[in-house]
């Protein structure tokens, strides 16, 4: 059963994973319809904190896809 809160967080079982769908005018780009992560922690507040900084991560990454100067390899690379 999943149960969604706010910062983009879902409970699978008794964990916290982020989840997020891609935007439609990234979506050539990044093929992905859900970017989704565990975050491997059962507890609320120690799963918002990780989840903030995967949102962070993520937006950085997309960012990189929506700048045509920068090569989609080195997109990828930067967001691994």
């Amino acid at each position: 059963m999943e149960i969604v809160l706010a910062e983009h967080l879902v409970r699978i079982g008794r964990v916290w994973h982020y989840k997020r769908r891609v935007p439609a005018v990234l979506s050539k780009a990044d093929p992905r319809q859900v970017v989704q992560r565990s975050t491997g922690k059962r507890d609320y507040a120690e799963a918002l904190v990780v989840a903030r900084r995967f949102d962070e991560e993520t937006e950085r990454y997309w960012e990189t896809l929506r700048d045509p100067r920068i090569a989609s390899n080195q997109a990828i690379d930067r967001y691994e």
